[in-house]
């Protein structure tokens, strides 16, 4: 992580695009970053594992934690797959639901192991050898965001065979009646065209997948209007993400033994 923090600042420093005010606002965000319960999570988790690389969701970062493989032997793969690439709200989403996959292996319900992408980095040839794929996507005037479903259109093959795979979703939408239900939805439909096995989140509260509001004010937005720094999400539906992780991993566990 000191090693992260050092690449970060030397980045910004160096960055001759980045004014002087830029670099200040950058430090400042690191620090409050640093402050976040998901950083010490982090830093609690990295005491046993350094191998992971974790970058906080800087607004056009391109990556959380990479485009990763989480190595659990021979088992059943999901694919993690989020979209646009650059969105750092789906970037976390994505890693968090990670993190409840983990979970899973971890309590000895799954032996499942998960690799997070995004939709530039994935073919649907990669789709087809996965067990179970969860498909992120922000909403975008309350719909699927237009290259996430591009994305669908034009590399998914209704030929190709998803009949036993497990399918699910996520979004990212600004504000809390801005689509996110509806282009949940939208992607659930999408994967049963193809005959995937769909389903939900852990809890009634989120039958459909996980959800986060990014933008809108108190409870749930963090950033102010016009503000440069995106906000944190909110540890509401990180647990939302997580539990759909776990879920997810759970039922394909069971049913790649069956």
């Amino acid at each position: 992580l000191a090693l992260m923090e050092h690449r970060i600042l030397r980045h910004v420093k160096h960055d001759q695009k980045i004014s002087t005010m830029q670099h200040h606002q950058q430090e400042g965000w690191l620090e409050q970053w640093k402050k976040t319960h998901i950083y010490k999570q982090i830093m609690a988790r990295s005491r046993s594992d350094t191998s992971n690389e974790v970058v906080p969701p800087m607004l056009g970062a391109s990556r959380v934690a990479g485009e990763e493989q989480v190595d659990g032997g021979s088992g059943p793969l999901v694919l993690v797959v989020y979209g646009p690439s650059d969105d750092a709200w789906q970037q976390l989403m994505a890693k968090t639901i990670g993190q409840g996959i983990e979970q899973a292996a971890a309590d000895g319900s799954s032996a499942v192991t998960y690799r997070i992408q995004s939709i530039d980095n994935t073919t649907f040839a990669q789709v087809l050898q996965a067990d179970g794929i969860i498909l992120g996507a922000s909403v975008e005037n309350a719909n699927v965001h237009h290259k996430v479903q591009e994305w669908i259109n034009t590399q998914w093959d209704i030929e190709g065979d998803l009949t036993q795979k497990v399918g699910s979703a996520f979004v990212t939408a600004g504000g809390i009646s801005a689509g996110q239900e509806s282009s949940l939805l939208s992607l659930l439909r999408s994967m049963l065209i193809f005959n995937m096995i769909v389903v939900g989140g852990d809890t009634w509260t989120e039958p459909f997948g996980a959800s986060a509001i990014t933008y809108e004010g108190r409870p749930y937005g963090k950033a102010a209007q016009g503000s440069s720094k995106p906000p944190l999400i909110d540890s509401l539906f990180l647990d939302k993400a997580r539990g759909l992780g776990e879920r997810v991993a759970k039922v394909v566990a069971r049913l790649t033994r069956e």
